[in-house]
């Protein structure tokens, strides 16, 4: 059966009663269309079985469009009559329009006073331009912040304000990922995020996978390295090159692809700080891994493959668990160890490290501070976004003390064997 295309024209409010009616009328058509087919099939002699699957299908189908029909009536107006507006080209950001479009869950959005949307246009005084042609209605006021950010607010006649807090999306040639700015007056927190490809969900524009983007902006508040202090350091090395950091972008992806969040850690996050890079005489990259996200047939896979291959492991999952991966790259001898993290009291995680000390090898008992929340933040090493530990300070200072790092670049006080505060020595 033929399903009649739906021709929109007139006001916005038009336009929703018709999507509403058509949507209704694709629901009853769809009842027909059901008992038509289940008659059909029953009269060819289906098995029950099989007319069992259709009639579930059938029922699924029509499950949808009643959710979808829900869904339009709970986004709030002002927020449809916005993405109405192709020109704005907006995009959903907020976390709370976000699972209300996916779960139908929109009685937090539905009350908010506030949300968070992006935009893809150039400035604010460009958005500014297009508003003005589009909103002239007195319930409408666009309030300009700064060249990146602006505060809508919509005043309804029940005696109420909904307010959007606009972000002008930065897209930095120069980097690997995106990037919104602090604006304090409008409460948004500066983050960054994987770039996205974006699609239509109930005409409002959103990342293509939802899923994806709200880990990166639940644990995307950006922090940058030290740039006063980077100008006393080095900040490139002749082993870890630029490759390799996007070979490590790559193998991070492949951790939170199995739901693995890593984090930089030891000399990496060091260098991610004081050398705003790596630091130059390093061979390998650490990173870190809570435990609790552990896979077996992650690691299973690595040991199968040609790159990203697992060259060493070490201990088990039930304790002191680490391995080295080789890093794709022009300098063969490249890797990235993989620490996970296990859980030790109240304020610290345990993270057993390897290595050579003298003429043995021995294994370091460190201590790494807990987070403060569950959450962790974005850092930037040579253009690709990594995740950090929002408490870094801390860490660092747990693992090579308060003040040695901080005026010298030496191998000696650099090295996993100077890592004395928080931590014990003991031989394999």
């Amino acid at each position: 059966m033929r399903r009649p295309s739906l021709q929109l024209a007139g006001n916005s409010r038009s336009k929703r009663c018709c999507v509403l009616y058509g949507l209704t009328v694709l629901a009853l058509l769809g009842y027909a269309s059901l008992g038509w087919d289940l008659w059909t099939a029953s009269s060819h002699g289906m098995k029950p079985a099989m007319l069992n699957e259709l009639a579930k299908a059938s029922s699924e189908a029509l499950e949808q469009i009643r959710t979808q029909q829900n869904l339009l009536a709970d986004i709030p107006v002002h927020i449809k009559d916005l993405f109405a507006v192709k020109e704005l080209k907006l995009v959903a950001l907020d976390p709370v329009l976000l699972t209300c479009l996916t779960t139908g869950k929109c009685m937090q959005v539905t009350a908010s006073a506030r949300i968070q949307l992006g935009t893809w246009v150039k400035n604010t005084e460009e958005f500014q331009k297009v508003f003005k042609t589009h909103f002239k209605d007195a319930t409408w006021k666009l309030k300009v912040l700064g060249p990146n950010a602006a505060v809508i607010t919509k005043h309804y006649w029940r005696g109420f304000d909904k307010k959007i807090a606009l972000s002008v999306i930065q897209d930095d040639p120069e980097k690997h990922y995106l990037k919104i700015e602090m604006e304090k007056n409008a409460e948004i927190e500066e983050r960054a995020f994987d770039r996205f490809n974006t699609t239509q969900l109930l005409g409002l524009t959103v990342p293509s996978d939802i899923p994806r983007f709200e880990l990166w902006w639940k644990n995307g508040r950006f922090l940058n390295c030290n740039e006063t202090l980077a100008k006393n350091f080095v900040a490139n090395s002749s082993i870890i090159q630029e490759i390799h950091v996007q070979n490590l972008k790559i193998f991070t992806d492949m951790l939170l692809a199995s739901d693995q969040i890593p984090t930089l850690a030891f000399g990496t996050l060091l260098g991610w700080y004081r050398n705003c890079g790596v630091i130059p005489y390093t061979t390998d990259i650490d990173i870190t891994v809570p435990i609790s996200q552990y896979k077996d047939d992650f690691v299973e896979g690595l040991m199968k493959r040609k790159d990203f291959k697992i060259t060493r492991l070490i201990g088990r999952k039930e304790y002191g668990l680490e391995y080295t991966v080789n890093i794709p790259g022009i300098v063969k001898d490249a890797y990235v160890d993989v620490f996970y993290m296990f859980p030790h009291n109240s304020t610290y995680d345990l993270v057993i490290v390897t290595g050579e000390k003298t003429s043995k090898w021995i294994r370091l008992k460190t201590l790494i501070p807990k987070n403060s929340s569950d959450e962790y933040c974005t850092g930037d090493i040579m253009g690709y976004l990594f995740f950090v530990p929002c408490n870094f300070m801390d860490v660092i200072v747990a693992a090579y003390g308060k003040t040695d790092w901080l005026t010298t670049q030496l191998a000696t006080i650099d090295s996993f064997s100077t890592m004395a505060t928080g931590t014990k020595l003991w031989m394999t």
